[in-house]
C-alpha cells in the first residue's frame, strides 16, 4: 500500500470528480499525493489548443478522516473513468481511496461503504494506473508536472456570488460553445452578458452598476465547469486583476465547504476574445 485516504463524506469526492471531469474533458491529468495533502494543476484549452484557464486544487491532509502515505507520488488519472466508479456513492456514504501495487500493476481502489467502521454496505472497485511518478525520483523533473505559476496581483476583497445564482445563470446559457462577456469591478460590480445562439441576448447584473475595471470573454464551457463547482461550495469569489498586462485574466476562487471544508479551488481565466 502506497497511500490510503478516507473521505467521511464520499459524496464530496463524487462531486469533485464531476468538476475535474468537466475541466479535463477526455484528457488525463496528474494528481499529486504529498505529505501536505492532495494537489492538482490542469490547463484547460480551447479547440485551437490555447490555454483559456488553469485550475489549481488543494486538499490539505488535516481535512481527511484518515491520510496514510508511505511516499509522495503523482499518478496520471483519467477523471471520467474514476467518475464512472463513483456513480453509486450516496450522501451518507464514506469513501476509502487506496493505491497499491499488485503483481507489478498499479491499482487505484475505491471502497464505498455506508459506514466505514461497521461495513454495513461495501462496494469495492479499482482501476489500473499506467503512469506513476515518484516525487523522490530524479527521472522526471517537476517542470513536466507543474507548468504554470500562479499570478498573485489581484484586488482584494473579491466580488462574492452565492452558488445558487451561478446555477440560475447557467440555465440561460445556450450552449457550451457560446461566449459569455464578463464585466467586473473589484468587489463592487459583476455582470454577465451573452447573445444566445444569435437569437436572444441576456444580461445579469450584481452589485452597484459602475464602470467595469475588466471586461473579459469567457467560453460557455467555463460556465458549465462553474456550475459543477457549485456542488462543492456555497460561494464563488471573483477577483479583478490589478495589472492589465498580457494575458488579460481574472481569478475565480472557492472554498470547498459542502458538506464541510476540504480545501480550495482556484481558476485563473484568460480572455477568450477572438
Amino acid at each position: 500500500m502506497i497511500f490510503e485516504l478516507v473521505f467521511t463524506k464520499g459524496y464530496f469526492f463524487k462531486h469533485l470528480m464531476d468538476f475535474i471531469s468537466a475541466c479535463t474533458s477526455t484528457n488525463k491529468c496528474w494528481l499529486r499525493i504529498l505529505n501536505t495533502g492532495i494537489n492538482l494543476e490542469y490547463a484547460i484549452k480551447n479547440s485551437q489548443n490555447e490555454v483559456i484557464s488553469v485550475v489549481y486544487l488543494d486538499l490539505p491532509r488535516e481535512n481527511f478522516q484518515t491520510y496514510t502515505l508511505i511516499k509522495e507520488i503523482s499518478i496520471l488519472i483519467e477523471p471520467k473513468q474514476i467518475q464512472k466508479l463513483c456513480k453509486n456513492i450516496k450522501k451518507r456514504d464514506s469513501l476509502k481511496l487506496k493505491f497499491f501495487e499488485e503483481n507489478n500493476i498499479n491499482r487505484l481502489q475505491l471502497i464505498i461503504a455506508n459506514v466505514i467502521e461497521n461495513m454495513d454496505r461495501v462496494e469495492t472497485k479499482s482501476i489500473i494506473i499506467d503512469s506513476v511518478y515518484d516525487e523522490m525520483s530524479k527521472n522526471i523533473t517537476m517542470s513536466k508536472l507543474k507548468e504554470y505559476e500562479k499570478p498573485d496581483t489581484f484586488y482584494d476583497p473579491p466580488f462574492i456570488l452565492n452558488s445558487s445564482l451561478v446555477q440560475n445563470f447557467k440555465k440561460g446559457v445556450g450552449t457550451k460553445k457560446e461566449d459569455v462577456i464578463l464585466h467586473l469591478n473589484t468587489n463592487k460590480y459583476l455582470k454577465f452578458q451573452t447573445h444566445s445562439q444569435d437569437i436572444a441576448s441576456m444580461e445579469v447584473e450584481y452589485g452597484k452598476p459602475c464602470e467595469p475595471n475588466t471586461i473579459i470573454t469567457l467560453v460557455g464551457s467555463l460556465i458549465n465547469i462553474l456550475n459543477k463547482l457549485t456542488n462543492l461550495t456555497n460561494h464563488i469569489k471573483w477577483y479583478d486583476r490589478v495589472s492589465k498586462i498580457d494575458p488579460l485574466l481574472i481569478k475565480i476562487s472557492a472554498h470547498l465547504d459542502i458538506p464541510n471544508y476540504m480545501g480550495t479551488i482556484d481558476l485563473f481565466v484568460h480572455d477568450n476574445k477572438k
